[in-house]
């Protein structure tokens, strides 16, 4: 079978375990990212032309690996320029270690009121899946950091919902 596409997938942040006793100490990061850079495979050949532009651009040896953290800021802003021009998607998921500055690690998560979506059957829904991952399911959901109470569906009160609504847009009309 004849794969469709293609997904890079690298990580970034948490690495070791220097942990922070204070906020101005260097330490391990409080966050980590797991991110896949998706490509059809008829259009892959675009991204290895993309970076052997950006390492002749930089002036890079054609074989080295292009680190970020190792680029200027200008040549970052470059760099995400020409990838953004790719015919391709990025899905990232960023976890933040348990806060060492405050909470108890437990998120609230806040939906738009969407019309159509019942939040008391996803609630039930989200009930009925903790109960299987507490018989030995392979559910995986740390119902203790996202309590099912605290999911709260409400459009208006929240401006954060406002913002998620402008990023949500941003990202759909990315093509």
């Amino acid at each position: 079978m004849t794969v469709s596409f293609r997904a890079y997938v690298d990580e970034s942040g948490d690495e070791g375990f220097k942990f922070r006793k204070s906020l101005n100490k260097e330490a391990s990061s409080d966050w980590f990212v797991l991110a896949a850079f998706v490509t059809r495979k008829k259009t892959d050949l675009e991204v290895v032309k993309v970076i052997d532009q950006v390492r002749g651009e930089f002036q890079l040896h054609p074989r080295k690996h292009i680190h970020w953290k190792n680029l200027k800021h200008p040549q970052k802003v470059r760099y995400s320029q020409i990838i953004s021009a790719l015919q391709a998607r990025i899905i990232a998921v960023c976890v933040h270690n348990p806060d060492k500055w405050g909470g108890d690690g437990t998120v609230k998560i806040i939906f738009s009121n969407r019309q159509g979506m019942s939040y008391s059957e996803m609630k039930d829904y989200l009930r009925l899946l903790e109960k299987q991952k507490q018989i030995g399911g392979d559910i995986r959901i740390e119902f203790d950091k996202i309590p099912i109470d605290r999911l709260d569906p409400n459009s208006w009160t929240f401006y954060g919902i406002t913002a998620c609504r402008c990023c949500c847009w941003c990202i759909f009309q990315c093509n």
